[in-house]
This record gives structure tokens, C-alpha cells and sequence, in this order.
């Protein structure tokens, strides 16, 4: 639902823009604070004012065609991009041209994991999809068969696809000197020569686990719309892989019937994260799970000045800062005690990582705000930036991270319907909210005959009218 903008007249705020600063106040420190300012793009909003003086606003608020009335005899413009949607949890069905083209992403150095997408691939094939895998895997992994000089009869083709989808580990061979096969009647994966974009594939398979879908994600660099993934789980937890490789011949089924039965999807967050130095982006990272900035090599604490919608919030001296998805609270933010939270709900956590400060605590802001991370110039040391676990980058003092909510999710194909799929996954992989008890001790007892005079003993409490002791 796309709603109108508009603009406030903020006393002593300037509007946006690259390399500019403006004044923020602690509420604890009568010193200013210059909160770096980033780029933004012609539609993003303005930040509204809070104080009393900056109240005014430039036109009047008009409601929007579709939207009913929320405030009794009152008006509702929203602050919050109109172009983030809140809803997560879908029904996904392809469009009429259907499954054409099938990136299969596999786990690195898995034996297991490039049998299965040679056997998955080679499904696909017979159904008459195309299948593109990633070039390095294309060239190492997955085995050709080897070049022959004449056309071969289509009775040894069909032998060869019958032995070689038998017999996986087994390359079939035929003479030079007789044979020729040709590209497009024995099957062959196509290389993935570039980044994907937008058009070039319909739907994604990953065999692995968790990091198997981060690095499909990380593929997709720019913010456009993404094809969906289906994950089956060959890795250690798994909370984004909830199908079974065994039955992939089932699953796929349904995946290509999805026009009749439509399939649950997960509309996963994504963050766009920019690298700025003196006002000059510097790389643009996207990530799924989390940006984590720690102090690196650096033997000390490092010091992060946190901004949120252009507002100061703290400064956090710890080991690090976690800036997380809602799919990443399950992974390195749970482990420095950030909460857990669905996958369907609209929010950011801002975890720090062993702070010098007791109250420094998780913090959950909504999906919509941004967030720029500081390293200042008086900071001790430089810090370093990792996203997502991997691609990481030195940063020097002056250096702040500008990170923003991806328009386009990862939309993943789940198993159960809403959230399901999650809360199996921390009951059955993290064991949440089991309680580990010891088994009980049968206790030492000794007979009436090790027990001397024990009948004296139990007559004279008798006589007492007092309980024994015990």
C-alpha cells in the first residue's frame, strides 16, 4: 500500500544528504554529538520533529483512498516506509509461464551434498527445466561425459542416462573415434558465469545447511525481487532447511504442481549495509542473518557510537555490536544472549557482544528504522565489519556502517503453515524450554538388624509425644 510523503519544517535539522552532520544532545551529557548523516534516496522519509518547536508541519494530513479509519475522528499518515511490507507469512504460487531455470546451490567439500545435486539436477532435467549451478562447482564437482566425435544412436543415449543416473559416482566413457555427444541431448549443468539478477532464474535449491542458504543469499547483491528457495537440510542445525533430501522427488513435485496447491513461504529480511568513510561509500553488503563490528585483532574493548532514524542512542564499549535479522536472533545474537525471535516479525535486534556495562542490554527496534554504527575517531583501535559470517573488511576510525531494510525479502518455501516450521526447529534443534533433570538416586537404607536397638529407639520418641528425628 503505497502512501504520500511529506515534509516538516525541523528548526536546525537539515535534510539528508551525504558527508553532513547535524547536532544531537545526550540526555546525560550537556556535549553535542555529531551524528553522521547519510545518503538517502528520493523516497525516503524525512524524520518527523519531536520537539515542541518543530511541530509544524507544511501541509495538511490527507487520508489515503484505501485506508479506514484507525483513530476515531482523526487522520493517520504513517512515518514508516509504505514500501516495507509488516506481513511475512504468504501463500506462493508461480506465474503462468511456470519453472523454467533452477539455480542449485550445494554445500562446499560435501561427497554427499554433489550426489544429490547431480541426482536432483538430473530430475529436473527430465522434466524439462534448465539447470544452473554455480561455475566453480560446474568445473570441479559435477563430472561431464567425455567428448565424442560422432552423433551417437538415441539407444546409447538413453543407456547413458540410465547408467549415470544409476550408477552417480560412475562417469561413463565412449570412444572418440565413433562418438559424438552433443550438449543438448546428454544432460549437463549450465555454469553460473555471473551474479544472478532479476529474470535470469525462476527458483532456488540449496543442499546444506544454514550457511548453504547465506551464501545463496549473498549471490543476490542487488535489492530487487528474488526467486524462491527451497532448502534441504544436509547440514549440523538447519533452522532454514526443513525439508528432507531423501524424498526431494515428492517435494519437487508439489513445488511444480504449486499452480493448483500454492505452497507456504517465509518472507525472510534481508539488510542492505553501506560502508561510508568521509562521506564516500566504500562496498554495500547484503545480509541475512546479521552485521557483526567487533574489535578484531585489537586486544581491548572497541568503542561504537549507535544512531537510530538519526537519533543517538548509546555509545557501546564490548567486544562488538550485533545488528540482526529476525532469522539471525537464532545464531551468533542468541549466543550474546539476544532474544529469540520469529522470522515473521517486522524488527531488528541490537545485541552487543560481552559489554563493560551491566545494563547494557539486547534491544529490539522495528524493521523500518535505520541504523548507522560509529566508530569514532577517539576510538582506540580500528574495528573490523563481518557479514553474514564472511566477507569481512577492516574499518578504520571515521568509518560507519549505514544499514537499512532490504525492500525484497528471500522468500522461502516452508514445510508447515505461519511460523511452524521455526518453533519445531528450537523445541527439536535447541531443546528451548527443556528442562534437563537428573535421574533420580535410589537412597542408601540400612535393615532393622544394622540399626541398633532400634525398637528402644522408636518406643521412646513413641512415649515422648514428639516426632522423632529423622
Amino acid at each position: 500500500m503505497m502512501m504520500k510523503q511529506w515534509r516538516t519544517r525541523s528548526a536546525g535539522r537539515p535534510t539528508s544528504s551525504p558527508s553532513r552532520s547535524v547536532t544531537s544532545h545526550d540526555a546525560d551529557s550537556s556535549k553535542s554529538r555529531k551524528v553522521p548523516m547519510q545518503g538517502r534516496g528520493s523516497n525516503d522519509f524525512k524524520v518527523a520533529a519531536t520537539n515542541d518547536s518543530e511541530q509544524a508541519m507544511d501541509c495538511s494530513l490527507e487520508q489515503d483512498d484505501d485506508q479506514t479509519e484507525i483513530v476515531r475522528g482523526s487522520r493517520i499518515k504513517y512515518n514508516d516506509p509504505a514500501a516495507l511490507p509488516l506481513r511475512r507469512r504468504a501463500l506462493w504460487q508461480p506465474s503462468e509461464a511456470g519453472i523454467a531455470t533452477v539455480l542449485i546451490i550445494k554445500k562446499v567439500r560435501s561427497p554427499h551434498a554433489t550426489d544429490k545435486a547431480r541426482e536432483i539436477g538430473m530430475w529436473l532435467k527430465s522434466q524439462g527445466i534448465r539447470v544452473v549451478v554455480e561455475s566453480k562447482v560446474h568445473k570441479e564437482n559435477l563430472p561431464r561425459f567425455n567428448a565424442l566425435k560422432q552423433k551417437p544412436t538415441m539407444a546409447c543415449v538413453d543407456f547413458c542416462i540410465l547408467v549415470h543416473t544409476i550408477l552417480l559416482s560412475l562417469n561413463v566413457l565412449l570412444q572418440p573415434s565413433r562418438f559424438q555427444v552433443q550438449k543438448e541431448e546428454l544432460p549437463m549443468f549450465d555454469p553460473l558465469k555471473e551474479k544472478p539478477t532479476m529474470g535470469c532464474v525462476d527458483f532456488c535449491i540449496t543442499l546444506g545447511g544454514d550457511g548453504t542458504v547465506l551464501h545463496l543469499a549473498s549471490l543476490f547483491e542487488k535489492d530487487e525481487p528474488m526467486p524462491p528457495v527451497l532448502s534441504f537440510a544436509m547440514g549440523t542445525l538447519g533452522f532454514l532447511t526443513p525439508f528432507d533430501v531423501n524424498s526431494f522427488e515428492h517435494v519437487l513435485q508439489e513445488v511444480l504442481s504449486a499452480q493448483e496447491r500454492p505452497l507456504n513461504c517465509t518472507l525472510r529480511t534481508r539488510k542492505l549495509c553501506a560502508v561510508i568513510k568521509d562521506g564516500i561509500p566504500l562496498a554495500v553488503r547484503t545480509v541475512l542473518n546479521e552485521v557483526v563490528i567487533d574489535r578484531g585483532a585489537f586486544p581491548g574493548a572497541v568503542i561504537l557510537e549507535v544512531f537510530v532514524d538519526g537519533t543517538y542512542v548509546t555509545t557501546v564499549e564490548a567486544d562488538g555490536l550485533i545488528i540482526a535479522t529476525p532469522s539471525g536472533s537464532t545464531a551468533y545474537s542468541m549466543s550474546a544472549g539476544g532474544s529469540l525471535i520469529a522470522p515473521s516479525v517486522p524488527c531488528t535486534i541490537i545485541t552487543p557482544i560481552a559489554p563493560l556495562s551491566l545494563s547494557s542490554r539486547p534491544i529490539v527496534i522495528p524493521e523500518s528504522s535505520s541504523i548507522v554504527v560509529h566508530l569514532p575517531e577517539y576510538a582506540r583501535s580500528d574495528a573490523r565489519a563481518n557479514f553474514d559470517g564472511k566477507m569481512s573488511l577492516r574499518m578504520r576510525r571515521g568509518t560507519c556502517i549505514d544499514i537499512h531494510t532490504a525492500r525484497y525479502p528471500l522468500p522461502v518455501i516452508s514445510q508447515g503453515m505461519l511460523d511452524s516450521d521455526w518453533y519445531e526447529g528450537i523445541v527439536a534443534k535447541l531443546h528451548w524450554n527443556q528442562v534437563i533433570k537428573e535421574r533420580p538416586q535410589m537412597p542408601q537404607l540400612k535393615s532393622f538388624k544394622e540399626i541398633p536397638d532400634w525398637k528402644s529407639t522408636m518406643n521412646g520418641s513413641m512415649d515422648s509425644g514428639s516426632d522423632a528425628d529423622v
